[in-house]
């Protein structure tokens, strides 16, 4: 939503996902009768028929059609990077020396 909802405990029980700008206590009024299968923007960002949208409590991205699958890609080696790091770190490593960090120039 780029804009505000309300009754979010409601939406969490009922496992609605629902993300947005603001909360307020406000009903809302509807500005037309919407559309489907149509561009919007939101966010400042367009989204098309077709897109992923994923979200979570950390934020939401839009991930256009044609790209979905080399991002979804991507992110299945990023988590496995990043459990392997979880996994040594586990083990007692630290994560500048799991990450190397000491090759880098101090800032």
């Amino acid at each position: 939503m780029d804009g505000a909802i309300r009754d979010i405990d409601e939406m969490d029980a009922m496992g609605f996902p629902c993300f947005s700008r603001h909360v307020s206590s406000d009903a809302g009024e509807p500005k037309g009768y919407g559309g489907i299968k149509i561009t919007i923007t939101c966010g400042g960002v367009k989204v098309r028929t077709g897109d992923w949208v994923i979200g979570d409590a950390n934020g939401v991205v839009v991930v256009p059609a044609e790209r979905a699958v080399e991002v979804a890609n991507r992110s299945l080696d990023v988590l496995e990077r990043e459990n392997r790091i979880r996994e040594e770190i586990k083990r007692g490593g630290t994560l500048s020396s799991v990450l190397e960090l000491d090759k880098w120039e101090k800032v």
